[in-house]
């Protein structure tokens, strides 16, 4: 599965995903106007599969898949201007492979599989 990536105040954030090693808590932060990467602080729980979205500067990484391949329920902010991680009120279903977006001041978590690999046809609605 793939990581998750937003974009706030022009710099573009890499999420979690997976690697040799396993699955990834890893936050690196891309600057185009100086074409450098920065490693920030990690997320608290390592997943791919993840989705991530911005609303009000923040990010929220959603969802995804752990090493136990556990599909989550888990929703965590990312504020880059303090560089700190806050745990959220978690979704109803644990979803990986999902997409999520922002409309009118509200997150809304998109599909993906359920911990049976079954397609999930539901949204849901969070209001951070």
């Amino acid at each position: 599965m793939v990581l998750g990536a937003a974009a706030v105040n022009g710099k573009i954030y890499a999420i979690g995903g997976y690697a040799e090693s396993g699955r990834e808590d890893v936050v690196e932060e891309y600057d185009p106007a100086t074409n450098t990467w920065t490693t920030k602080t990690a997320m608290p729980t390592a997943r791919d599969g993840l989705a991530a979205m911005t609303i009000n500067n923040k990010i929220y990484a959603i969802g995804g898949m752990n090493a136990s391949f556990d599909h989550l329920t888990r929703v965590e902010e990312y504020n880059p201007v303090t560089n700190t991680w806050t745990v959220k009120a978690s979704m109803p279903t644990g979803r990986t492979g999902l997409a999520a977006a922002a409309a009118n001041g509200k997150i809304y978590a998109i599909g993906g599989y359920d911990s049976s690999d079954a397609y999930i046809a539901t949204v849901e609605e969070y209001i951070p």
